[in-house]
């Protein structure tokens, strides 16, 4: 990515009211490597965490692509990922980031969320995968839904690409 294009983040999650806040050292914090895919409101990047030295993924929400249904949208996944944080098996939230400009100059609102080495739809590409694992992996995803269900939530695009795997663990992003 162009520095030109884009400013680090100034802003990230305030534990008391899940609000971004001005903080100097979230410019710093991360630095963003490489694009690992496309999701309904942005795209996501695979990043470095300076303060914990560990991988990260943000999902980066460009300004441009607002409007306020999309806003009030985006504001209910926040809010649901923070509140589902953690659960072990749906992706954290660990932090919430603002761009001031991002590609085009226009801000961005960021979200910095657990790193996950693959999805399950890559997996099942890659794998011919045993019947145990299948179920294990199963099992996590409709304990997730589980949880989201009784909680009056419904994932509008569960699907083997939006399930995301760790070495361990499959979880439901």
């Amino acid at each position: 990515m162009d520095n030109n294009e884009q400013s680090g983040p100034t802003s990230e999650l305030n534990d008391d009211d899940k609000e971004p806040n001005s903080s100097p050292s979230a410019t710093e914090r991360y630095a963003l490597r490489c694009p690992l895919g496309k999701g309904a409101f942005g795209d996501v990047y695979e990043a470095w965490d300076h303060q914990f030295n560990a991988k990260v993924a943000i999902k980066v929400i460009p300004h441009h692509n607002s409007n306020e249904v999309r806003a009030r949208r985006m504001l209910r996944e926040v809010r649901l990922l923070a509140h589902f944080r953690n659960h072990p098996h749906i992706i954290g939230l660990k932090d919430i980031l603002i761009f001031p400009q991002w590609h085009g100059g226009l801000p961005a609102l960021a979200l910095v969320m657990e790193f996950m080495s693959t999805t399950l739809h890559e997996l099942l590409e890659k794998l011919d995968i045993f019947s145990v694992l299948v179920h294990h992996i199963m099992k996590q995803i409709l304990i997730a839904l589980d949880v989201l269900h009784s909680s009056n939530v419904m994932h509008r695009d569960l699907s083997t690409r939006n399930v995301l795997i760790s070495k361990r663990e499959g979880k439901v992003v």
